[in-house]
């Protein structure tokens, strides 16, 4: 007697086998097509940075899905020892040392998990949850094959490999293949703050931009506090943050003129149109509606707000929120900052409405 549950067990084991073999000879291919269709990423850096809170988020969404800039996703992680820090590499070493020092972590949650800036755990609903197909092991491959390839004479031609590993490898990736591509636009908290990290970046960068952002301080606060309330316990612990991010804004300008833009957080949120025009004719790019709306490759996102977020878009609800403070608090914050934030409004780049 044929026994046919038997064949039929025989027969799955068989197909998945061979699903399992015809799968890895996909992934083999996929892999060696992307090796041979390498797009350099070699553009300048728009950096955006300053304390966290202050509109950097928005600012790079607004970039998203512009057909001349090359947007990162996230926040930059390619600092060391922490993402606040430009990196400083070490030529000597070797492409697998570099790897890893610049390989980013968020990157392969998202691979996982799929894309989402920053969520919440308490609130989840308030988050959006983009695809995001990118391999790992694939952005490696590239890194030490560009960089085997490369005669690297300074950091920015291991950056340069580094940039075209990690969006070659964002299977994704809208906007790849378009020729007129002449920024790479990237959000690095803090970065700004630190004298030596922004000499290293235009060391790195002598074509580069820095856009900082500045956002009233009681404003700042509240949301921070309400971010991380940790960190930002109470107004007289993260005044002198703030105070440290608007004068390093000083200090850059003073020091790069022309390569540095500091612009005003109210004024992009009230006045969005009006800031992305300047700021268009600033880097020498065409003005496009897609400037108008934060995306994540083209597809609306929600605001990165430590508040509940409901709609997508720009959203004026973040410029006061001093209702939120007792009128101690309020004082005592705009006593310590009125010299140099009115300092830092007499300085903006951008039009203020």
């Amino acid at each position: 007697m044929i026994d046919y549950r038997h064949l039929a067990n025989r027969g799955l084991l068989a197909a998945r086998r061979l699903f399992g073999m015809v799968g890895a000879i996909e992934d083999r291919r996929l892999r060696r097509m992307r090796l041979r269709h390498v797009v350099p990423i070699q553009q300048p850096m728009v950096l955006i940075s300053q304390v966290q809170r202050s509109g950097g988020t928005m600012l790079s969404q607004l970039f998203d899905g512009h057909p001349q800039c090359h947007v990162h996703p996230h926040e930059l992680y390619i600092g060391y020892p922490d993402k606040y820090h430009w990196p400083e590499l070490d030529l000597h070493a070797s492409s697998d040392e570099w790897f890893r020092l610049l390989m980013e972590a968020p990157t392969y949650g998202f691979s996982v998990d799929g894309y989402s800036k920053m969520p919440d755990v308490n609130r989840p609903e308030d988050f959006d949850d983009f695809p995001f197909c990118f391999l790992p092991e694939l952005q490696r491959q590239i890194f030490l094959q560009r960089t085997m390839a490369t005669e690297v004479n300074s950091q920015r031609d291991v950056l340069n490999c580094y940039m075209t590993a990690y969006f070659n490898a964002w299977l994704d990736y809208q906007e790849l293949y378009r020729p007129t591509k002449r920024w790479i636009v990237a959000f690095g908290p803090r970065i700004s703050m630190f004298e030596d990290g922004v000499e290293r970046y235009f060391e790195d960068y002598p074509d580069g931009r820095l856009l900082s952002t500045v956002r009233n301080p009681i404003s700042w606060y509240v949301s921070s506090h309400r971010r991380s309330p940790r960190v930002h316990p109470d107004p007289a612990t993260s005044v002198p943050i703030w105070l440290d991010s608007a004068k390093a804004m000083l200090a850059n300008k003073r020091k790069y003129g022309d390569k540095v833009y500091l612009m005003s957080f109210e004024s992009l949120v009230a006045e969005t149109e009006g800031q992305m025009r300047s700021l268009a004719g600033y880097l020498g790019i065409d003005f496009n509606e897609i400037l108008l709306r934060p995306t994540f490759q083209g597809m609306d996102i929600r605001a990165n707000s430590a508040f509940p977020v409901k709609t997508r878009g720009v959203i004026s609800q973040p410029l006061d929120r001093s209702d939120q403070l007792d009128a101690k608090a309020r004082e005592f914050i705009s006593d310590q900052t009125r010299e140099c934030y009115n300092d830092v409004l007499e300085t903006l780049d951008s039009p203020t409405p």
